[in-house]
């Protein structure tokens, strides 16, 4: 093997090492429907902004929520039987709370979102009666630009190895 090749092959591992981004977590889906009607994104694994050995809380989630006073919530989720709390996020004032499975696993500072369909049983009189939580993983169809950069670089330490090899054999027959 050659200098070339190994010069290419260094670059071609400092490049996956500079360009190559961690995989980012998963965006999930939220749509509550019949009681309650709201749609929201959150991570499959969020960083909590409060955090207490039972609940774990997102501030200003970003969304559409019935009789909401912004575009954002705050939105908690329990370990005990309470499932999900949605609140104003200016004003604090519950918008919605409901009683049903937990919707994470792993620790209230570490949470893991699961999937699936929900059923929340309001715990909050407001709250006109039972609703369908529905967590799905939202998928992009277009690579991140770091994707991008280490196929290209992929690509471009292919070619110098063959330019290299064709090189190689063109001094060999000489």
């Amino acid at each position: 093997m050659g200098w070339l090749s190994r010069s290419v092959g260094a670059a071609a591992f400092a490049g996956a090492l500079a360009f190559g981004a961690q995989a980012q977590a998963a965006q999930l889906l939220f749509t509550l429907t019949g009681g309650y009607s709201a749609t929201f994104l959150i991570d499959s694994n969020p960083t909590p902004d409060v955090s207490t050995w039972s609940t774990f809380t997102l501030i200003g989630v970003p969304g559409t929520f019935q009789d909401a006073e912004g575009p954002s919530a705050n939105v908690t989720f329990f370990t005990d039987s309470r499932a999900l709390e949605l609140d104003n996020a200016p004003g604090g004032s519950a918008l919605f709370a409901a009683y049903g499975l937990h919707l994470y696993f792993g620790s209230t500072t570490s949470p893991t979102i699961k999937t699936g369909a929900f059923l929340l049983r309001p715990y909050v009189p407001n709250n006109a009666g039972d609703t369908i939580l529905r967590i799905t993983e939202v998928t992009g169809g277009v690579p991140e630009p770091a994707a991008w950069a280490l196929m290209l670089l992929g690509f471009g330490a292919a070619g110098a190895c063959l330019r290299a090899r064709r090189r190689g054999a063109r001094q060999a027959a000489a």
